[in-house]
């Protein structure tokens, strides 16, 4: 019976040690994050660990993604992770998202153990979170436009491009642009996974200009065989930066390619999911006439002349032959003739007063 004791401790004390031990979660400080926090399936993103000891040691860092229903459908660990007291760290992954994967909120989860998956120290169930939803309002990629002409001019198709890597040897892009001297243009936004120093890279055949946020990066506007050019910007994670590639291709054999790096991103044709179509605004509503009202003279009083009295017109006087006047005839005389009355009218004489 004793002996049966002793080998049933000895199996518990052989299980437990192969099991994580947990201590206390006091000492440590664990964040996570997803860029971009939300995307569609399909999308790679770029995941960052946040951890924080206020002791030096060595630690195993578990990232462990949540589906909505709780179901565990990513994992990613660094083990013997060296940290000295009050250091913290960041550590970077990617994680493709299923193509089948449920829209909702995933949860990102941290744990921190000994290394070799000893002893647990400290578990983080709610490090973080990401979005999965539908195609979402975003649209990956560049607008391209392609000229029948070398100087960006002549017909047109416009299409956008998933990513830039084309190679059409001695053929065109499509059927109504000539096999050479052609032009393109792709516009849009880039979208850095970290914050730092980037280069970027053509590999063209002939001319290439390129674009970033403003900034020219790259120029060898010139005919050339399959030539890689570069160019470096400091960019921040995140972000999204206006792009523009401009490409001409005079005779030949053409090709165009448009990749990047950094210190933690290695060299790779930009993917499809760091690009962005340009964004459209709308256009401004053409302005409408203003009915203006006219604006009538105001009026002004009109000086008048001050009424002058009219000068009376005198009729101009007549000069009356003087008449002679006769005495009062006795009673019964008779009056005198005209004839008479003629003869006795002298003129220039005046009547006595």
């Amino acid at each position: 019976m004793k002996r049966s004791i002793v080998r049933f401790a000895l199996l518990c004390f052989v299980l437990l040690a192969g099991m994580p031990r947990s201590t206390a979660a006091a000492g440590f400080t664990t964040s996570a994050a997803a860029t971009p926090a939300s995307a569609a399936p399909g999308t790679e993103l770029a995941l960052t660990v946040t951890v924080r000891s206020d002791s030096a040691m060595s630690l195993l860092v578990d990232l462990e993604i949540y589906a909505p229903n709780g179901e565990k459908v990513g994992q990613k660990w660094w083990d013997n992770q060296s940290f000295s007291a009050g250091q913290q760290r960041s550590l970077q992954t990617t994680w493709q998202i299923p193509a089948n994967a449920a829209s909702g909120d995933y949860t990102l989860k941290i744990g921190l153990f000994s290394p070799g998956w000893g002893t647990m120290y400290h578990w983080n169930n709610s490090a973080g979170s990401l979005s999965v939803g539908g195609a979402g309002n975003d649209a990956n990629g560049l607008r391209a436009q392609y000229f029948n002409n070398t100087n960006f001019s002549g017909s047109t198709i416009t299409r956008d491009d998933t990513r830039v890597d084309f190679n059409w040897g001695a053929g065109s892009p499509d059927s109504t642009i000539g096999a050479d001297t052609f032009s393109v243009r792709w516009e849009g936004q880039v979208e850095p996974r970290y914050s730092e120093r980037y280069t970027f890279y053509t590999v063209s055949d002939d001319g290439v200009r390129l674009w970033v946020n403003g900034k020219k990066v790259i120029d060898n506007w010139t005919r050339h065989a399959p030539t890689e050019n570069q160019g470096r910007i400091t960019l921040q994670a995140g972000q999204r930066y206006d792009i523009r590639l401009e490409f001409f291709e005079s005779s030949g054999r053409a090709q165009i390619s448009l990749a990047w790096s950094s210190p933690s991103q290695p060299k790779q044709i930009i993917p499809q999911n760091q690009l962005f179509l340009p964004i459209v605004t709308n256009p401004p509503a053409t302005p409408q006439p203003t009915a203006t009202a006219t604006t009538q003279p105001t009026a002004q009083p009109t000086n008048m002349p001050t009424p002058v009295p009219p000068t009376p017109v005198l009729p101009t006087p007549t000069t009356e032959p003087e008449a002679r006047y006769f005495s009062t005839l006795p009673p019964g005389s008779q009056l005198p003739s005209e004839a008479e009355c003629a003869a006795m009218v002298k003129p220039g004489r005046r009547r006595r007063a």
